[in-house]
């Protein structure tokens, strides 16, 4: 059953991110990303997909009033007539009627997505423009001390630059990696958004 399906894939997603947060290595913007996505769209459909899961299974329970049924049935068809409105209690027990409440779980996985990649995307530019304007407040920190190495030569700058417990160069080199990351995530959402639109739907996606 797609409802049943949908429910063991919520369930993996949600022990995977947990397995994955508590580990020490740090993930890359894809995988952050995938982590990220898979998350939300778990988190946002879960009571849904499991309210689906019980309606149908009320409906096809053989002990259920006739009368219940039918108002199951509204319910389930409220959830959004515009994709459930083909259900009936006879195609629920059929591949019919699977196909049209897969689809529709698609479709709300689908929607989930595209607005989390949305707010993701006005999350990270915000974060990226916020360090681009703590990075210039560096620029008379590093004036002064090339100013105050210059004499000293290339070799001992170097040297003194990369002592990153060294105060504010060490804060300097941190801004720069969480620059770095920022960006990279930027790039990995574009992506994103960029495949899901240009993704075609596959046949068996279509109500």
């Amino acid at each position: 059953n797609p409802w049943a399906a949908a429910l063991v894939v919520i369930g993996a997603l949600l022990v995977a991110f947990d397995s994955l947060i508590s580990k020490t290595q740090k993930l890359t913007a894809t995988e952050q990303l995938s982590l990220d996505l898979n998350k939300r769209i778990a988190d946002s459909t879960a009571e849904k997909t499991t309210k689906i899961k019980n309606l149908v299974t009320a409906i096809n329970d053989e002990n259920t009033a006739e009368e219940k049924k039918k108002r199951l049935l509204e319910q389930l068809i409220a959830l959004d007539p515009a994709m459930l409105s083909g259900l009936t209690q006879k195609n629920l027990k059929t591949a019919e009627g699977e196909q049209i409440i897969r689809s529709y779980i698609k479709a709300m996985e689908d929607a989930v997505k595209a607005e989390a990649l949305f707010s993701m995307q006005v999350d990270v530019e915000k974060k990226i423009r916020s360090l681009e304007l703590e990075a210039k407040s560096y620029d008379k920190l590093w004036k002064s001390y090339n100013e105050g190495v210059k004499g000293l030569g290339k070799a001992i700058w170097d040297s003194s630059k990369n002592m990153l417990g060294f105060g504010p160069i060490a804060d300097w080199e941190k801004l720069q990696e969480e620059m770095k990351e920022a960006k990279a995530m930027r790039d990995e959402l574009q992506k994103e958004a960029k495949q899901s639109i240009n993704t075609p739907q596959s046949p068996d996606d279509k109500p």
